[in-house]
């Protein structure tokens, strides 16, 4: 899957504002060498225009929850973050099926 297919995959998923948000700024720090993102949470927040913990925190939450989101802390380090793109396909063509024909 080309960048250009993930990032419109993360446009046009029927996640949250802040859900979309905070996968777009970990996908603009994606780093292919290493195969991870690795912003600080403070950079995301800020990135987000988000002023309180509670709303990044909750989008991250919810994410994780959906298997969609992984995040593995390094201690002394920080985060790492990978974004499962089969998940969140799964969850979009769920979504769909869920249409009533009209």
């Amino acid at each position: 899957m080309t960048r250009f297919e993930q990032f419109n995959l993360i446009m046009d998923s029927n996640l949250t504002q802040n859900e979309k948000l905070l996968l777009l700024v970990i996908f603009r720090y994606y780093n292919t060498e290493k195969g991870y993102s690795y912003p600080t949470k403070e950079q995301i927040m800020k990135s987000m225009g988000l002023k309180n913990e509670s709303s990044y925190y909750k989008a991250k939450k919810n994410l994780e929850n959906n298997h969609i989101l992984f995040t593995k802390n390094i201690k002394g380090i920080g985060n790492q973050y990978y974004i499962n793109y089969n998940q969140l396909t799964k969850r979009m063509t769920l979504a769909e099926d869920e249409i009533p024909n009209l």
